[in-house]
């Protein structure tokens, strides 16, 4: 898929691709694959980390929000 995406990307000038998963330890593993797979940047939309390290995730209004406005 991590491919695929980049392909698009390519060809087609899609901007951002959109991977939905509702399982939090995947969300994570997502993002590890996607920075060892490609060279391209990823994030959780609202991932939080603490001063501690510890990371939780924002509301569903305050992540819908975040998808809302521009994503760099």
């Amino acid at each position: 898929m991590i491919q695929l995406a980049e392909e698009l990307k390519e060809q087609r000038g899609i901007e951002h691709c959109l991977i939905i998963c509702g399982i939090n330890t995947l969300k994570t593993n997502w993002e590890k694959e996607i920075a060892k797979h490609s060279h391209y940047s990823s994030i959780i939309i609202g991932k939080h980390v603490s001063s501690k390290g510890n990371v939780s995730y924002k509301s569903i209004t305050e992540r819908a929000n975040q998808l809302i406005k521009k994503i760099d």
